[in-house]
């Protein structure tokens, strides 16, 4: 009895080694990790934005977007939706479109956005980059202090 103990013992400590090392390789860029959070929660909107952050950040503008809108869609169907969650997804979106020089695209997804959302401190960032891309804004400084000063539609 006392062998098949020790034997459990060493199966299960090197079962622990084996799924470590596993973990170890997910854990090793952050792309990697999203890239797994996604993989095992598909339908949550939060892995999605930040692996579309991440894809963002590497400059892969397009699989960001196709991220971002994705997590977008899964925050609004929600039913206990939480509106920084969805700002957040809407704000990437912008963000990429502002990337790729698709300025009225941006423009019009930002129309798109219910005004409730558009005063979160996330897509307040981008309507000041998008004011600033505009010229409907000179200094961001100015914007963050009284965003209300710049013009949403343009002139």
């Amino acid at each position: 009895m006392r062998r098949i103990v020790q034997l459990l013992w060493i199966v299960w400590f090197v079962w622990i080694i084996l799924a470590t090392l596993q973990r170890v390789e997910v854990f090793q860029t952050d792309q990697s990790l999203w890239t797994d959070a996604v993989q095992k929660a598909p339908y949550k909107p939060r892995p999605w934005i930040n692996y579309a952050h991440e894809l963002e950040k590497a400059q892969r503008y397009p699989e960001a977007l196709v991220g971002f809108l994705y997590a977008s869609d899964l925050a609004s169907r929600r039913v206990n939706q939480q509106p920084m969650i969805a700002s957040a997804a809407q704000a990437g979106v912008i963000r990429v479109l502002l990337a790729q020089g698709r300025l009225e695209e941006a423009d019009k997804y930002m129309a798109q956005v219910p005004r409730h959302l558009r005063n979160t401190y996330i897509m307040g960032i981008s309507r000041m980059a998008l004011q600033m891309v505009h010229g409907r804004c000179t200094k961001l400084v100015e914007a963050g202090r009284n965003i209300l000063q710049c013009k949403d539609t343009p002139e």
